[in-house]
């Protein structure tokens, strides 16, 4: 077993050095499941526990790190900024002798601060040409790769078999932890429904590889927020709401996925995750977060 938290080495350079010979296994933050697990509470008969759906959401806000787990929120805050400036500085601008540096750290916080949001290079480029950095389209796509490689933020593209309309469309960006995406930006603390947006990808990505989890908009231009493929080769669509007591909130987020049922008929299985609702409506399932998480 090899391990390691080298910034000169990141886990797929490590497989190239191995020469094909290793296999490569990715950890993630405490998921929820784990996080039950390092809190010693009973598996059986959780979903029924408001202990456990209390515990959710304060997963939610306060993230997967086990360092972090049980700390006081002002120590959990300093040790998270830790995390962000090593990140920052010997991740990202050490490993590729970054030298826009101004440039490239507004770009980390901006992208980190927003995770669960969709972004395009021009608009990028725009917003930050108006904030006088100086820089140019090409080094917001490599800096970009530079905060994946070290695993920090996640890309989501849209799914079309048009690899042209891919890279044209938005791309949606995601956070490795909620807590970390704090840092930058307080603000998102009681954004429920971006928070559980992300902490729904991470779950997805655990169990699947890079590039394997899309977003979707219907020919009506209806949007879904992922959409993976399943072991028997159906599509599985997942939609994200934190909150569906507002009913325009409720009939936008239905709507997407009744398209997507037109579209893709009897093969395509349909869920809408939510903080608390659950049952059936129309052939989609409403699952509470804390029951997909377990």
């Amino acid at each position: 077993y090899i391990t390691g938290s080298s910034a000169r080495l990141l886990g797929r350079e490590i497989a190239t050095q191995m020469r094909g010979r290793s296999l490569r296994h990715e950890f993630f933050p405490f998921s929820f499941r784990e996080r039950l697990e390092f809190a010693k509470i009973e598996t059986t008969g959780r979903q029924e526990s408001a202990h456990v759906r209390a515990l959710f959401r304060s997963f939610l806000t306060e993230g997967g790190f086990p360092e972090a787990t049980g700390l006081s929120d002002t120590l959990k805050r300093k040790l998270l900024r830790e995390y962000f400036d090593l990140l920052l500085l010997r991740d990202v601008i050490e490993r590729n002798r970054a030298t826009n540096i101004p440039a490239l750290k507004f770009l980390f916080a901006r992208l980190l601060g927003h995770p669960a949001s969709a972004y395009t290079i021009n608009k990028l480029f725009e917003q930050m040409k108006s904030l006088g950095y100086r820089l140019d389209k090409s080094s917001i796509t490599e800096w970009i790769g530079w905060f994946e490689d070290c695993y920090a933020l996640y890309t989501v593209p849209l799914l079309t078999p048009s690899i042209a309309k891919q890279n044209t469309n938005p791309k949606k960006i995601y956070s490795i932890d909620n807590a970390l995406s704090l840092i930058p930006n307080p603000l998102i603390l009681n954004d429920y429904g971006r928070l559980l947006e992300n902490a729904v990808f991470l779950e997805l990505r655990r169990s699947r590889e890079p590039g394997t989890i899309h977003y979707y908009k219907s020919k009506k231009g209806l949007e879904v927020d992922f959409v993976v493929e399943q072991e028997n080769g159906s599509k599985h669509f997942i939609q994200v709401c934190a909150d569906l007591q507002n009913e325009p909130t409720r009939a936008r987020e239905f709507a997407a996925l009744k398209e997507v049922q037109n579209e893709f008929g009897p093969s395509a299985r349909c869920t809408l995750i939510t903080l608390e609702e659950s049952g059936e409506e129309d052939g989609i399932e409403i699952l509470p977060a804390w029951k997909f998480f377990s």
